[in-house]
């Protein structure tokens, strides 16, 4: 299913999104393209920002949903 929710934490790695009914997910830099210029996509994400984002699954030891932007979109051919 798709998700809502503004990031509130960057750091290495990914970024910690808190949606609007109060749940939080994680969203791992190796989840933002098909791409694999990852610097690229990196740069434009902000603290604030808000994003629309699947859900592929759930991290029991961090009660937190794992989100994707890149499965948000269509492969490329």
């Amino acid at each position: 299913s798709m998700v809502s929710g503004s990031i509130v934490w960057r750091g290495v790695g990914g970024s910690v999104i808190a949606m609007p009914d109060g749940g939080s997910g994680w969203l791992p830099d190796s989840e933002l393209s098909w791409s694999k210029d990852e610097p690229a996509l990196r740069e434009p994400l902000a603290v604030g920002q808000q994003m629309r984002l699947q859900v592929v699954g759930y991290a029991h030891e961090y009660r937190r949903l794992l989100l994707s932007l890149r499965q948000a979109e269509a492969p490329p051919v």
